[in-house]
C-alpha cells in the first residue's frame, strides 16, 4: 500500500486532452478503467503509437528522462486514472522494486519500439522521395519522335 497511498483517482469524460505534445511531464498514470489514445504529429500527419487500456499505465518515460511529452493523450472512453505527481512517482520506484523493475521493463520496451517506428518511417520517406525523383525523371526524359504511318 506504501507505493500507492499518495496518488488519486480522477475521471475523465471521452474526449478530455490528458496531455498535449511537447508538455512538461508532471505525472504517472495507471489505467484504472476506460480507453486512452496516444499519437504523435510527424509532419502534418497524426500518427497512432498506442492505446492505453485498464491495466496498462503511461509517462513513465518522460518522468525518467525528466523531458517533455513526446506524444498526445486523448481520453476516447470514459476513463478512470490513478494519478501519480513527480515527486510521488520516485517514491513509487524506491519503495516497491517489483513495481520499479515493471515500469524500467515496460519503458525499454517502448523506448526500442519507438525508436523502430522511427526507422521504419524515415526509410519510408527515403523511398518515397526516391519514387517522385524517378517519376520526374521518367516524366521529363527527351522522347524519340512518334513514328509515322506509311504513306
Amino acid at each position: 500500500m506504501d507505493c500507492i497511498r499518495r496518488g488519486e483517482v480522477i475521471q475523465l469524460p471521452v474526449g478530455t486532452l490528458l496531455i498535449a505534445e511537447t508538455e512538461p511531464a508532471e505525472f504517472f498514470f495507471l489505467n484504472l478503467e476506460g480507453e486512452v489514445r496516444i499519437s504523435r504529429q510527424y509532419d502534418n500527419q497524426e500518427v497512432l503509437l498506442g492505446v492505453n487500456r485498464p491495466g496498462m499505465f503511461m509517462g513513465e518515460i518522460p518522468l525518467l528522462l525528466d523531458s517533455p511529452w513526446h506524444a498526445t493523450a486523448r481520453v476516447s472512453k470514459p476513463a478512470r486514472l490513478f494519478r501519480l505527481n513527480q515527486e510521488n512517482f520516485w517514491h513509487m520506484l524506491g519503495a516497491c522494486p517489483s513495481v520499479a523493475r515493471e515500469v524500467f521493463r515496460t519503458a525499454a520496451s517502448r523506448l526500442r519500439n519507438l525508436e523502430g517506428y522511427s526507422q521504419q518511417r524515415e526509410k519510408l520517406v527515403s523511398l518515397g522521395t526516391m519514387a517522385a525523383g524517378l517519376a520526374h525523371e521518367l516524366n521529363n526524359r527527351p522522347r524519340p519522335p512518334a513514328a509515322r504511318p506509311p504513306s
